[in-house]
């Protein structure tokens, strides 16, 4: 419980400061450069969305809205220094499109999220799927840390999971090598 409360402040606490990041407003900073004003508003996608996701267990509606909204912000992002310029205006785009997969997966998108088989809407299940395995797809590309940029797959290990496998079984066939010797040496003595 106190590391999700942990994560959730560690989410709060970074939009407050990408917020006054983005209109340079931060306490005794001086003025910021505009690269630094740009993290502000991309800190949504780098620190606010992932310190939510690390939350285990998660409720379904609110894993589901942060994985769109991890790709929304990603978007948005990128999308909008073509029509504005200022570091604050996109800092509310992006808090603006977490607000609506939170508002989207809360209301209309809550039965989905609970039941993932629903198809409804007029929607058929494979087009539905298809947009899941999308996002899926999405999600994991981009998702750094699992292994998979550097082109490893899921089911294989990661070089710290072969060493523990590789000192359990020696390990193992140690005791099973110590145990063989004492019940040979207990056989012979009975003899």
């Amino acid at each position: 419980v106190w590391l999700r409360t942990v994560f959730r402040a560690q989410s709060l606490l970074s939009a407050m400061v990408s917020l006054l990041v983005s209109y340079d407003a931060l306490p005794g900073a001086g003025h910021l450069d505009i690269g630094v004003r740009v993290l502000g508003f991309w800190s949504w996608w780098l620190f606010t969305i992932p310190s939510l996701r690390s939350i285990k267990p998660l409720d379904p509606r609110e894993k589901g809205a942060l994985n769109w909204a991890f790709l929304a912000v990603l978007f948005v992002s990128v999308g909008a220094p073509v029509l504005t310029k200022d570091p604050g205006t996109i800092w509310w785009l992006d808090a603006g499109s977490v607000a609506l997969c939170y508002a989207y997966f809360y209301t209309l998108g809550a039965d989905r999220a609970l039941n993932p088989s629903m198809a409804g809407d007029g929607e058929s299940s494979g087009e539905r799927n298809g947009v899941e395995r999308a996002l899926k797809f999405a999600l994991k590309a981009i998702d750094f840390g699992s292994g998979v940029e550097r082109g490893q797959r899921s089911t294989e290990a990661t070089a710290i999971e072969r060493k523990l496998e590789q000192a359990i079984e020696q390990r193992a066939s140690e005791a099973v090598s110590t145990t063989g010797t004492k019940s040979t040496t207990k056989s012979d003595t009975s003899e």
